[in-house]
């Protein structure tokens, strides 16, 4: 070993005994792997069945991929117009997609699964979609017409969207119309019948896969001569007429066989009401003629409700929305509008209660949250507020301009906003408080007293609750001291309580008669003496009004079930006047002059199955006269 050998391993022995760690090679380098990646396998549930318009989960549950990758789904169909897969999104993780198919037909619809690397693969079903036949929900028809006029049934149905239609009537008269129909919310079918009478209507409607649905009116619709008259009991009876619309009702007849009310008026200057078919317009009826007294100047609509015997006429005008009206006054054929009061809400709408032989006019203005009363002098373009309170409802005055009406306050003792109503006589600027005709034994000091009309000695009748709890027909002198005049039954529909102010009604004359009824009863008192009235056969008697002669009209109804208007007096008794002219199952009176000529409307007696004992207030009217010989 030389002398270089010798010195390098020494000094390789000195710094291996300084290192406490040993010297160890590099460990060798990694491996090198090659792997390949494995598609994933995709499945998808099925065959599916539904129907048109349905949504369908179809699911891919039981996809895998063999590496385990997270996955990503697409969703297709064979046909993209009738089929809605939703966003077409690449979806991360999700096994399913609701799928709505618009038609019925056959269909495949795919998921595409793709993993990282691009790797996918595709699954495909079938799914089998029925037709759904369309429903038809209601069908819209009048419930009359004039003969010779075009008469509007619509019929309204849904169905699935891509589907087409044919609507098929049958219109009662042999004939039947078929045409197609692409709109499903509201078509409309015109029809014009040759012949008056009754006709039962009948809808079908076809979609293209031959689904159907049939319906019929609720009700057949009468097709009536307007020039026909009729004779009942010795009373004429005609229609009044409309000034092109489908509707018309009279609101009150003076002495003379004047008759103001409203009809819907159709033309150019007239114009439509968003589907109303025209605008209401203030009538005069005078001997046969019909007069459209207009509206004011800026107004759509208008309606005259009270007539004295010089021809003075008090009703109101209004903008198209029928939210706000003014008080307007007709005289010698120029309407004028009254001067408004204070307002009591931002929308009013203003009816004439009464008028009296002086002129003087009673207006109601009733507001979203108050009613106020107020009193024109004839010849006056303003009125007058008569009592101050929350809320004030006049019924009625006389010559005298004596007013009676109720009166809303706050009872002490009454727990909450909770308002009852009293009643008052205003005589010339000074009220009294008519009173109640008792107290309830368990300590309810509020009764609530409602008052109709008043004659011209003073005298007032309405309603009283009593000290038996239970509700009173009254009347009250000039004083206000009342009269029990017995126990006002509570009005009922299908044997449950309802409140209906229309059905209890009192009236009086100047001789001191008075009629009223409540709970479908009808009497007559003479010298505080009561009679029933009786009934048309079915019972359900209601008073409209009463005349100087003692006469009482109101409406009864028929053992066929038809609700009729009726005459009645102490010396004839009850007298059926049956319907009008028009031939319709049902009528309303509104008024009686002092000769006996009645007033009142004529329309289908419809009843609803929860009120079977009562008509069903109606749309559309005939206005009718009665005219006695």
């Amino acid at each position: 070993m030389s002398r270089f050998s010798l010195v390098l391993l020494a000094t390789l022995v000195a710094l291996a005994c300084q290192n406490d760690k040993p010297i160890t090679a590099p460990p060798p380098p990694p491996p090198v792997r090659t792997t390949h990646n494995r598609p994933p396998h995709a499945v998808i549930g099925g065959p599916y069945t539904g129907v048109e318009e349905s949504m369908i989960r179809i699911s891919s549950a039981g996809t895998t991929d063999p590496d385990g990758d997270t996955l990503s789904y697409r969703w297709v169909a064979d046909d993209t117009v009738r089929v809605k897969t939703g966003p077409d999104d690449v979806e991360v993780g999700y096994g399913y997609r609701d799928v709505m198919f618009l038609d019925d037909g056959a269909y495949l619809v795919s998921v595409i699964v793709t993993d990282p690397s691009g790797a996918a693969d595709t699954a495909t079903t079938t799914v089998a979609i029925s037709n759904v036949p369309p429903e038809i929900h209601n069908l819209e028809l009048a419930t009359s017409q004039v003969v010779a006029t075009p008469v509007d049934l619509i019929v309204r149905y849904s169905d699935a969207y891509l589907d087409t239609h044919r609507v098929i009537t049958r219109w009662g008269d042999g004939t039947t119309d078929s045409m197609p129909s692409p709109i499903t919310w509201g078509d409309t079918v015109r029809h014009t019948y040759a012949l008056p009478g009754r006709y039962a209507v009948t809808t079908t409607v076809v979609d293209d896969d031959g689904g159907r649905d049939s319906m019929q009116t609720p009700n057949p619709i009468v097709i009536f001569d307007p020039t026909a008259h009729a004779s009942v009991a010795g009373y004429e009876t005609l229609d009044l007429g409309t000034f092109g619309g489908v509707s018309a009702a009279p609101a009150d007849i003076n002495d003379r066989g004047q008759v103001v009310g409203v009809a819907r008026a159709i033309g150019a200057q007239v114009g439509d009401d968003y589907g109303r078919h025209g605008f209401d317009h203030a009538f005069l009826w005078d001997n046969g003629v019909l007069r459209d007294l207009g509206t004011l100047s800026g107004d759509r609509g208008s309606e005259a409700r009270k007539i004295n015997n010089d021809g003075i006429i008090a009703g109101s005008s209004w903008w198209a929305d029928y939210a706000t009206s003014a008080g307007t006054v007709w005289t010698n054929g120029d309407a004028v509008r009254l001067q408004p009061a204070p307002p009591g809400d931002e929308r009013e709408k203003a009816a004439a209660v009464a008028i009296n032989s002086a002129g003087d006019i009673l207006w109601v203005r009733s507001g979203e949250n108050r009613s106020m009363s107020d009193l024109q002098r004839h010849g006056e373009a303003s009125a007058r507020e008569i009592v101050q309170a929350h809320s004030v409802v006049a019924s009625g005055m006389n010559d005298r301009s004596q007013i009676v009406g109720d009166f809303s306050y706050h009872c002490d003792g009454v727990a909450g906003d909770v308002l009852i109503y009293r009643g008052f006589l205003w005589d010339n600027g000074v009220t009294r408080e008519l009173s109640p005709l008792g107290y309830a034994p368990f300590g309810d000091r509020c009764p609530s007293v409602h008052v109709d009309d008043i004659d011209q000695s003073g005298q007032s009748v309405g309603f009283s609750f009593g000290s038996d709890g239970a509700d009173h027909f009254v009347s009250w002198n000039g004083n206000g001291a009342v009269t029990d005049l017995g126990v006002a039954a509570l009005d009922t529909v299908a044997g449950n309580v309802i409140s209906n102010p229309k059905n209890r009604r009192m009236a009086i004359n100047d001789r001191g008669q008075i009629a009223g009824s409540a709970g479908g009863q009808a009497f007559f008192w003479t010298g505080g003496v009561a009679r029933s009235i009786g009934s048309l056969g079915a019972g359900h008697t209601v008073v409209v009004d009463l005349n100087e002669d003692g006469t009482v009209v109101g409406m009864s109804s028929t053992a066929n079930g038809e609700q009729h208007v009726f005459v009645w007096s102490e010396a004839r008794g009850m007298i059926d006047l049956g319907t009008g002219p028009q031939g319709l199952s049902g009528a309303w009176a509104t008024g009686i002059n002092s000769r006996g000529d009645v007033i009142g409307i004529s329309a289908e007696c419809v009843r609803y199955p929860s009120q079977a004992d009562e008509c069903r207030t109606p749309d559309q009217t005939r206005a009718t006269l009665w005219r006695k010989p």
